[in-house]
């Protein structure tokens, strides 16, 4: 099962059958990427409700901006195919990870973007970050950043936007100042 995001910070990027194609983007909520990435976000990241406790994300920041992320499953011997770039946006001063997402292990692979509203990130070293999955399935049907946008940002607040929280911790620190 292929689980590849982060969020940013942090990342999670859920299977194939925990994120349906309908819970996807096809665009991120920025075309370029405007918010720094804090070097102290880089490190090996785990997913508390993970039920494999040997699956890991590596994090690394690339540039000033951008993430590049990969998912460790299986202890560590799949990180070939689950490799992305990830960054963060913000909406209505609420911080959001655009993640890739790729089926790879399904017959028909879906392509796209999960959105990750960053609930809570601590904020002197980066240890820990709990964010919440967007599973409005309208997300799905915007044609541009733009759209998806202002989609967001007039449906932020409903409660029936999101799914699931998901609790990221970080195991250990490394080139937190390149």
């Amino acid at each position: 099962m292929i689980h590849l995001i982060f969020s940013l910070l942090l990342l999670w990027m859920p299977g194939p059958k925990d994120v349906p194609v309908k819970y996807l983007s096809q665009y991120p909520l920025d075309e370029y990427p405007w918010i720094d990435a804090n070097p102290h976000i880089q490190g090996i990241w785990m997913l508390k409700e993970d039920t494999d406790v040997h699956n890991y994300f590596v994090v690394e920041r690339d540039g000033h901006r951008r993430l590049n992320m990969t998912y460790m499953n299986r202890g560590g011997s799949n990180r070939g195919l689950e490799h992305a770039t990830a960054f963060f946006s913000e909406v209505g001063g609420v911080r959001f990870l655009n993640a890739p997402y790729s089926g790879f292990d399904e017959q028909q692979t879906f392509n796209g973007k999960v959105l990750l509203r960053v609930d809570e990130l601590e904020k002197k070293n980066y240890w820990t970050m709990v964010a919440t999955l967007v599973t409005d399935t309208n997300i799905y049907k915007m044609k541009s950043s733009d759209e998806l946008r202002a989609y967001v940002e007039k449906n932020m607040n409903r409660p029936g936007f999101y799914g699931k929280k998901l609790h990221f911790y970080k195991l250990f620190e490394f080139n937190s100042f390149r």
